[in-house]
């Protein structure tokens, strides 16, 4: 994936409640500012699983194109759970109809009802919703990605939310890639995001497979 990184004239920047530009191969950096009792004692018997699950396989592939599937099916190298997945689930663009998640072992099939756009990449973000069976260890950057069409965008966003007054950290905020040309009205009104992603324990967020274009930004709690 091609990632931007401020420098080169390739990439413009300009500030209108949060509008940047994704233009060229390079990449961008933008700082935004928003506004017991009993004791519990570790199982013996040897030490204890801190390795996530690691993703294996895809059915389709990470970075397929030309594919226009009705289902995810990703494998693990171990056994695998995914109890609180749907509020960890993010998928750009939205799919509006009903999605269902079935865990089989180390497989995890994710389902969903309604056509998808032609030429458009989608984007699974499935944050902290797969873990393994044992120690609930997350899945660390479980993206998958596909294309409809020919082509699989490719441009990278990285950024850093921090609190306006006391500039610390925001962590757990939905940043959300709109439209530039979207009105304003419609964005309060709740219409849903292009593009979306979330900050982590220091404000960092990361939004790939971008087409080239100009967004509005928005970062909210969730």
């Amino acid at each position: 994936m091609e990632r931007m990184d401020v420098g080169p004239v390739s990439i413009r920047v300009s500030w209108d409640f949060g509008v940047f530009s994704a233009l060229g191969s390079l990449g961008l950096f933008v700082a935004l500012f928003v506004s017991g009792c009993a004791q519990v004692s570790s199982p013996t018997g040897g030490p204890k699983d801190e390795t996530p699950p690691v993703l294996v396989a895809a059915v389709p592939e990470v970075g397929a194109t030309e594919v226009m599937p009705d289902q995810l099916v990703l494998a693990f190298d171990e056994y695998v759970k995914a109890g609180q997945w749907r509020p960890q689930l993010l998928v750009s663009p939205p799919l509006y109809g009903p999605m269902d998640l079935v865990v089989r072992g180390r497989e995890v099939e994710l389902s969903w009802e309604g056509g998808l756009k032609e030429n458009t990449t989608y984007v699974f973000q499935f944050g902290e919703g797969i873990v393994d069976v044992n120690e609930g260890n997350p899945a660390q950057q479980l993206v998958h990605a596909f294309s409809t069409g020919s082509t699989l965008d490719t441009l990278v966003i990285q950024g850093v939310v921090r609190d306006a007054i006391e500039g610390s950290p925001s962590k757990d905020l939905r940043v959300m890639l709109y439209p530039e040309d979207l009105p304003l009205d419609s964005i309060l009104a709740g219409m849903a995001p292009q593009f979306v992603g979330t900050t982590n324990g220091t404000g960092a967020f990361e939004v790939g497979y971008l087409p080239e274009g100009r967004f509005r930004l928005m970062a909210v709690e969730d």
